[in-house]
């Protein structure tokens, strides 16, 4: 999933300086969105996990309910955000017009992939509690390499694609990001593997399965949130102009 949103800027290299900025930051506040999830999807492997020993599945898919439902309003909030306020994410990391026009419209697009990708992440994480590893490392693939493949003929407009620069580099991401979602999820209930629940199952929870998910996926979603905003903070203060000025000046003895 990190070297999905890596391709994306590693081949628009070639446009120039502002729109691998614009890209990076698109992805680096995608990065965000992905590591909130993982962290879900963490809490969610323990009680998949320790259900699955037992054979308790009733138990095992309340938790994934759970899970996809916290999963999904994280996956809903950042594409509300990316849609509706680009200009104001993207200028949190650089105050250059041009970095935040190409950063707003890439992340405008991609935000439309958040809420699949939200859902794939969990029920990845679920399979492998379960003992299905892989079907979702296929699923990586295939959205790897699909994106791969994609970003080439968009980015560049190769075997009669049109030409479309970053917008390539976006809705190539959307379509992988789709594609691997929906591999994910036939394959999953084609096989009727342990994670194939239907709606009535994954919302028969109640009150004090919600708070033992707090209770003990809460610290691993602290963490997981805690140490993506200090690794942003870094790419806020070193996008601005001033801050590097004065890291600069620093060395002089200066500040």
């Amino acid at each position: 999933m990190s070297v999905l949103s890596f391709v994306d800027v590693l081949m628009v290299g070639q446009l120039g300086e502002a729109v691998v900025a614009g890209v990076g930051i698109g992805n680096q506040i995608n990065f965000i969105r992905i590591i909130l999830s993982f962290g879900i999807s963490l809490g969610v492997g323990v009680f998949a996990a320790q259900y699955w020993g037992p054979g308790d599945i009733e138990s095992l898919h309340s938790y994934q309910g759970i899970g996809l439902i916290v999963s999904i309003i994280v996956g809903i909030l950042f594409p509300v955000l990316s849609i509706f306020f680009p200009n104001r994410i993207v200028f949190l990391y650089s105050n250059d017009p041009e970095v935040v026009r190409i950063g707003s419209e890439y992340i405008r697009i991609i935000g439309t992939a958040f809420i699949f990708n939200s859902i794939t992440i969990i029920f990845a994480q679920t399979l492998r509690s379960t003992e299905n590893v892989k079907i979702p490392l296929l699923s990586s693939i295939i959205g790897f390499g699909l994106n791969t493949l994609l970003n080439y003929l968009l980015i560049f407009g190769k075997f009669g694609f049109p030409e479309m620069g970053f917008i390539g580099a976006a809705v190539a991401t959307v379509i992988a990001r789709c594609i691997e979602f929906l591999f994910l999820l036939i394959i999953t209930y084609a096989k009727k593997l342990p994670t194939a629940s239907s709606l009535g199952q994954l919302m028969h929870w109640n009150l004090k399965m919600i708070k033992r998910f707090i209770k003990i996926g809460g610290p691993i979603i602290l963490h997981n949130g805690f140490w993506i905003i200090g690794t942003n903070i870094y790419a806020m203060v070193f996008g601005r102009p001033l801050f590097v000025m004065m890291y600069n000046l620093s060395d002089t003895g200066i500040f």
